[in-house]
C-alpha cells in the first residue's frame, strides 16, 4: 500500500472563467494552506420498495460531490487567497485542483464555487482562514506530469 504525505499538496484555484484548465500563473496557487478537507461527496438512494416487495430496494441516485475545505494562514497578500475572497463575492464559478505528492502527478480536481472565506484570530495564534468550495457537477482524479483541465 502506498501512503501519502500531506506535505506538498498544492491547491489551485483557476484565474480562468473562461476555461476548464488549471495552470501554475500568478494567482492560481493558494498560498499558505495548513489544511485540507475533501471532496465529501456521497450519493442519494431512491426508494423502488413496492407492496411485493419482500426488503426495502434502492436505486443509486445522483452522486453529490459535496464540499472541499481549505485551512489557510490568512494572508491578504496571498494573490490565491484573494481570487477566492473577490470569487466568493461575485459569485463566480470556477476550477479547483490539488496535485498529491505520491510522485505520479495525481491531480483531484472539479468545478465549484468559493461558498465561506471565515477568517478567525485568537490570542497565541496566528489570523487563519477557512475556505469552503461547493462543488458543482463530477470530480476527476487524473494522472500525468502536467495539470490537466476538467475532462
Amino acid at each position: 500500500m502506498a501512503f501519502l504525505e500531506s506535505q506538498g499538496v498544492v491547491f489551485y484555484w483557476s484565474t480562468d472563467t473562461a476555461s476548464t484548465t488549471l495552470t501554475t500563473a500568478a494567482g492560481s496557487i493558494v498560498g499558505q494552506v495548513v489544511g485540507l478537507n475533501g471532496p465529501s461527496g456521497s450519493a442519494g438512494k431512491i426508494d423502488v420498495t413496492n407492496l411485493g416487495s419482500t426488503a426495502k430496494q434502492f436505486l443509486m441516485g445522483l452522486r453529490d460531490e459535496g464540499d472541499v475545505s481549505l485551512d489557510v494562514i490568512y494572508d491578504p497578500a496571498d494573490a490565491g487567497q484573494l481570487a477566492m475572497f473577490t470569487d466568493r463575492g461575485a459569485r463566480t464559478k470556477r476550477t479547483w485542483g490539488y496535485l498529491l505528492t505520491d510522485g505520479s502527478s495525481n491531480l483531484v480536481k472539479g468545478v465549484g464555487f468559493c461558498t465561506g472565506f471565515g477568517i478567525t484570530g485568537a490570542v497565541d495564534d496566528s489570523v487563519k482562514a477557512t475556505i469552503t468550495i461547493a462543488i458543482t457537477g463530477a470530480v476527476y482524479v487524473s494522472t500525468g506530469t502536467t495539470i490537466a483541465a476538467v475532462a
